[in-house]
């Protein structure tokens, strides 16, 4: 019987890391698109743009929309795999790229690199110059939800492969909820 409790142990751990995996990576790519979709849309309720800000985007024949001039910030907004500090675990994450810049222009045609974590602060808080613009956390509320879900999801599937695992042990009668 020892022998039997070790190979469940084994296989149902490699169960729950593949399913918990695949499940938080399709969670992670419904996230993605859906906050990248909005940017695009301009579907955030924002302060509009000031009118000399409004002109000037129209001169160079920039995004009209209050979040974004050009595609470059919504275009780096991926999910990355990266070391969690706390565990040294690789764990995926959506986010910005680290040390990379975004080329950013003003009104004067001074261009300038701007860290993408900057820029989002930027967006996100405000400037003394520009109001806020938030989009990460109007998403994170969405993603509270969307992960309910998708950790039920988890649950239930890992009920069902666990009466497969009992069953591929020769074990017959199971009852899983």
């Amino acid at each position: 019987m020892p022998q039997l409790r070790r190979n469940f142990i084994s296989v149902f751990k490699k169960t729950v890391a593949y399913t918990t995996d695949r499940h938080f990576h399709a969670f992670l790519r419904r996230m993605h698109d859906e906050l990248r979709r909005r940017i695009a849309a301009g579907d955030f309720r924002h302060q509009p743009l000031s009118k000399r800000y409004q002109a000037w985007k129209k001169r160079k024949n920039l995004k009209p929309n209050t979040l974004q001039a050009t595609d470059q910030y919504r275009d780096a907004i991926q999910i990355y795999e990266r070391v969690d500090p706390l565990t040294g675990q690789k764990v995926k994450v959506l986010g910005l790229p680290v040390r990379r810049s975004h080329e950013s222009e003003n009104y004067s045609g001074k261009i300038r690199e701007v860290d993408y974590h900057e820029l989002a602060h930027w967006l996100e808080f405000g400037t003394k110059e520009m109001p806020p613009r938030p989009h990460w956390r109007p998403m994170s509320s969405t993603a509270r939800r969307e992960f309910q879900q998708t950790a039920n999801q988890i649950a239930h599937e890992l009920g069902s492969e666990a009466k497969k695992v009992f069953r591929g042990l020769g074990t017959k009668h199971v009852r899983v909820r």
